[in-house]
């Protein structure tokens, strides 16, 4: 499904090899939002913050409710 403006769109798939959805978040500063989820033992990291080719950083989180989120931004 395309957006009507921009270069957005959104994807769905049925991947039998993942048992979890992916959810990329953009966060104004990605290594400052991981220290302010840190102390929260309902939240499991996956990728502490690294920097990726943009730039940037990225972060990989698994929430209390099971769902994963990448964290993307500076």
């Amino acid at each position: 499904m395309k957006f009507p403006e921009g270069n957005s769109e959104l994807v769905l798939k049925n991947n039998p090899n993942l048992n979890f959805a992916e959810t990329e978040i953009v966060v104004e500063d990605v290594r400052e939002t991981y220290e302010s989820l840190k102390p929260n033992p309902e939240v499991q990291w996956i990728r502490t913050p690294f920097p990726n080719s943009l730039g940037g950083h990225v972060a990989v989180m698994q929430a209390p409710d099971g769902n994963v989120f990448v964290l993307v931004g500076k």
